[in-house]
Order: structure tokens, then C-alpha cells, then sequence
């Protein structure tokens, strides 16, 4: 076991800026295909640009500026995340910007920590409308939750507990992870 996690030290702690400006080329080059696009590549924009302010707090700056007060919820039981998510009409909707914003400052990812930014640009990518078959947002929202729920439960239960960092790289991963598929099946 402590092999294996030595093997995960050789990770990068960071995603590099070059990264980060070609997630923001790419949010830009997306077609504007619903109402809603223009507010996602907005927040987007907020979030890549250079003059993102770096001294305002998560929770108090980062979350008023990507969601709206009303549309914000957040239930400290993690464990209930994935039942909330499935055929519920009296829970809020989950937006993913505000999930990311959330885990951020759970975790204690703070504005000036490298990971924030990819954080909140995965967030916004996640977003993007997905009405296919097998990858909708609502598929992308529940493995996002899942995730969360699994690294803070293993971070509880075992001393080779992961970083903020490798946290919010999983959280990426999961808000990504199936942006821009064809929508043609699950094994592609």
C-alpha cells in the first residue's frame, strides 16, 4: 500500500496555464447551442481571465459570483448526494458550477491555490448541455457526486488520506470526463 502511494507523489500538484488557456479556447470555440451559452461562457471567462480577482473567498466571493443566491444548496450529508439527484421533485436542482464552488471550499481550496481555477473551468465545461442518451448533465452531476463522496469517504477512513489537490484533479476528471462525446454509446 505505501508503494502505491508513493507512485502517486509523481502526479503534478498543478495544471499549467498553457493547460488552462487551451480549456478556455475551447469553452470559446463551442457552438452557441442553447439559451443558456452565453451565461456559461461568461462565467467561463470569468474564471480564465487574468484579472480574476485572487484575494476574494471562495465562499463568500466565488459562490455569489457564479450562482445566484435562490439556486443555492447544499446538504452536508454527502452520503444522500446521489439519492437527491435521481427522481426527486422536492430537492433542488444540482448545478455543477456551484457543486465545484462548493467541494472548493470544503475542502479548503483557497483563491490562491493553483487547483482553483482548472476547478471552476471544469465546472463550467461540465455544464454544457449534454442531451444524448447515455450523457446528459445529469449523468456528468451524479459522478461528480460520487466522486466527491468517495474521496472524502476513503479521506476519512484510511491515513493515505489524498491532498486538496489530488481532491479537486478527481473532481476535474469527473466534470469532464465525457465532454464532447458523440453521444453514440457507452464503450467509445
Amino acid at each position: 500500500m505505501t508503494q502505491a502511494r508513493a507512485s502517486t507523489k509523481q502526479v503534478p500538484d498543478i495544471i499549467f496555464a498553457s493547460e488552462f488557456e487551451a480549456i478556455a479556447r475551447t469553452v470559446a470555440s463551442l457552438p452557441p447551442e442553447t439559451e443558456k451559452f452565453p451565461e456559461v461562457l461568461e462565467t467561463a471567462n470569468i474564471a480564465a481571465s487574468p484579472d480574476f480577482p485572487d484575494d476574494r473567498n471562495v465562499k463568500d466571493g466565488l459562490l455569489k459570483l457564479l450562482i445566484p443566491p435562490a439556486d443555492h444548496y447544499w446538504n452536508d450529508d454527502l452520503s444522500v448526494w446521489f439519492v437527491a439527484l435521481r427522481n426527486r421533485k422536492d430537492t433542488p436542482v444540482f448545478i455543477l458550477k456551484q457543486i465545484v464552488c462548493e467541494i472548493a471550499q470544503k475542502i479548503g481550496l483557497d483563491a490562491t491555490h493553483p487547483m482553483l481555477r482548472p476547478l471552476l473551468m471544469a465546472g463550467v465545461l461540465g455544464g454544457v448541455p449534454l442531451e444524448q442518451k447515455f450523457h446528459s448533465h445529469h449523468h456528468t452531476r451524479e459522478v461528480v457526486c460520487i466522486t466527491i463522496i468517495l474521496a472524502l469517504l476513503h479521506n476519512n477512513l484510511t491515513p493515505f488520506a489524498d491532498s486538496k489537490t489530488r481532491i479537486a484533479e478527481m473532481v476535474i476528471a469527473a466534470c469532464i470526463h465525457d465532454f464532447a462525446h458523440d453521444g453514440q454509446g457507452n464503450r467509445r
